[in-house]
């Protein structure tokens, strides 16, 4: 394991956390060394072209035409639940990916132009906020497109239904640990989608050292054991589950899972 994820996250850069996950989930992809190297390559194609005295909302509206139109970065549509679309080294070769990369992308960057910015984990997209008070806005990282709150509405009724109705807590800043969490989230489920087994596996260790003693993230854990084949790991972890979730709608299922996962795995005396 990456022992820099086991770091506090809030005291570094979002993307170099994000980059280190892509090195540990895919080491043989590119280096962390490359990866920092092309990552200043960007930074510099941007924050070199933007004056850094001009109003903000001039430098939010430059951050973004540089690094949408003049970069070409976007959203991959034709794979878009491919895993390598949430190693930011990756995205950063291909200039393709999703919300979540792109946004940590987005963030790092305003951030080097001393434009403040969080992350906000939306209902179903991720999303930044660029700028404070009167001036912040909030950008789709898809397409760099602002969101009015109309459009925040629409795009919250398209996951949660028709009754749903915005509030400031949909659009709460995210921590660093909030983000790398999602990210990962998303890459384990892009993994569990394409049977890589390992993978998913890794993502679910980083998660739970980002958050130890998540029973869910230990559930999710102990099923991606199950799958590998590997039964006392995954009895372990499904019991820590049972007895700390037992009302959980999944915690009966679950048991009759185990009780077979028991009769067919030998006990081990010491």
């Amino acid at each position: 394991m990456n022992f820099h994820l086991a770091l506090d996250p809030e005291q570094l850069d979002i993307a170099l956390l994000a980059l280190m996950a892509a090195e540990d989930l895919q080491p043989e992809a590119m280096s962390l060394v490359d990866s920092l190297l092309l990552l200043r390559q960007i930074r510099s194609a941007v924050v070199d072209e933007i004056n850094q005295q001009t109003p903000m909302a001039h430098r939010i509206a430059q951050l973004c035409d540089h690094l949408y139109q003049r970069l070409g970065f976007a959203v991959d549509l034709e794979r878009y639940y491919h895993a390598d679309n949430c190693l930011l080294s990756l995205v950063l070769q291909r200039r393709t990916g999703v919300p979540i990369t792109l946004g940590i992308l987005l963030l790092h960057l305003a951030r080097t132009l001393s434009i403040p910015a969080q992350g906000i984990c939306f209902p179903g997209q991720f999303l930044v906020r660029l700028g404070e008070g009167e001036q912040a806005c909030i950008v789709d990282p898809a397409d760099g497109k602002l969101l009015d709150r109309q459009g925040l509405e629409w795009r919250l009724r398209g996951v949660q239904g028709n009754l749903a109705r915005l509030n400031s807590g949909h659009l709460q800043a995210a921590s660093q640990a909030e983000v790398l969490r999602r990210l990962l989230t998303i890459a384990k489920g892009c993994y569990l989608q394409a049977k890589a087994l390992p993978q998913a596996l890794r993502c679910s260790e980083l998660l739970l050292v980002l958050q130890p003693d998540d029973p869910y993230e230990i559930r999710d854990r102990g099923l991606v054991y199950q799958q590998l084949e590997c039964d006392q790991q995954a009895i372990s972890d499904l019991q820590f589950f049972i007895e700390h979730c037992p009302r959980d709608p999944m915690a009966g299922l679950l048991q009759e899972q185990l009780e077979r996962l028991q009769q067919r795995t030998p006990t081990t005396f010491h």
